[in-house]
């Protein structure tokens, strides 16, 4: 196996906890001669040798030339113990064990194409041989050989430990990283929240003052119609009263009430604006009582009023009562033309 598949395989057992190792074909050979009804066994360090369980043990099989033959799979990279043992017809008792110590099996990645192992009942170990690669090799050769690999991979063992320390260390401030930009997400939708929940007030306070606002308007276009509708009621209702007591635009009428008044010689009734604001009176020059029911009567509404100032009297002389007459309509209708505009302007 190359030596990047060494690392891919020794990195995946050390990082994910997997064993990669590919598996070799083994063929066990022993040369032995038994009796009548007995058998060999192969047991030893792995499942599928028993785990030196003698009842679970591999049983080999006869061939011609009294050789004893079993073939399995092992994995690579490993070494394995194992012993022949002689069984009885049941397979279950051990009549005798194969002398000397353990015998030892060094599989390594390099023995893909198989292993055929040659063993001799007494174990000896210059009659043993392991066959591999087109190699006849001693068990102890076999056994160096792996020793050398397994220094390659221990040193691919370090690199991949480093490399493994490197990426938990990466993995840490890549974990850290996630956890800010996670609370800075946080923090950003709270305050995406806020501002949204904000706007909403004020957009909610917007419309409650554009209401009060036209409500407001409504309010105060409808007291203003009303008030110049009142205002317009008033001037009528004055303009009325003022005819009712004989000062109207006839100037006969004018006239009649004039000289029946009894005014002085400087007396007179006449229009005309006073210069007190708001206000509006009728009366005689030297403020007696004249006839005409307007006994001096004073109106206080409209903004302007009969008067007898010396700058609205009528001159002297006969004709009097016409040019007071013809004055007082005159001033009373430039009035009310005058109040009529300013209730329109507003």
């Amino acid at each position: 196996m190359a030596t990047d598949g060494k690392a891919s395989s020794l990195r995946k057992l050390v990082v994910d906890g997997v064993d990669d190792s590919p598996n070799v074909q083994v063929r066990f050979c022993l040369k032995y001669r038994t009796s009548y009804g007995q058998s060999v066994k192969i047991i030893g360090s792995h499942a599928k040798l028993g785990n030196w369980d003698i009842n679970k043990a591999l049983v080999l099989s006869w061939t011609e030339g009294d050789r004893w033959v079993a073939t399995i799979e092992l994995p690579a990279g490993s070494v394995y113990e194992y012993k022949y043992v002689l069984v009885d017809h049941d397979g279950r008792s051990a009549l005798a064990w194969q002398g000397g110590s353990n015998s030892v099996l060094a599989i390594g990645d390099q023995d893909e194409q198989g292993v055929e192992v040659q063993d001799n009942w007494h174990n000896n170990p210059g009659q043993a041989a392991v066959v591999a690669g087109g190699q006849t090799l001693t068990r102890e050769t076999k056994l160096q050989a792996w020793a050398e690999e397994m220094k390659q991979y221990r040193a691919l063992a370090r690199s991949a430990q480093f490399e493994l320390s490197r990426k938990a260390e990466e993995l840490q401030a890549s974990k850290a990283q996630v956890a800010r930009l996670k609370m800075e997400l946080s923090m950003s939708l709270k305050a995406r929240e806020e501002l949204e929940s904000r706007l909403a007030d004020l957009e909610g306070e917007n419309l409650s003052l554009r209401a009060q606002v036209a409500q407001s308007q409504i309010a105060m276009k409808s007291t203003l119609e009303e008030a110049i509708k009142l205002l317009q009621q008033e001037i009528e209702e004055g303009e009325e009263e003022l005819y009712s007591t004989g000062l109207g635009d006839d100037p006969s009428d004018a006239a009649s009430s004039s000289s029946s008044g009894g005014s002085s010689s400087s007396g007179g009734w006449g229009w005309g604006r006073s210069k007190e604001a708001e206000t509006v009176y009728a009366g005689s020059n030297n403020g007696s009582s004249g006839s005409g029911g307007s006994n001096g009567a004073t109106f206080e509404r409209f903004g302007f009023r009969l008067s007898g100032n010396t700058f609205d009297q009528p001159p002297h002389g006969s004709d009097f009562g016409q040019a007071s007459g013809g004055r007082s309509s005159n001033n009373n209708n430039n009035v009310l033309a005058d109040w009529r505009t300013r209730l329109g302007s507003q």
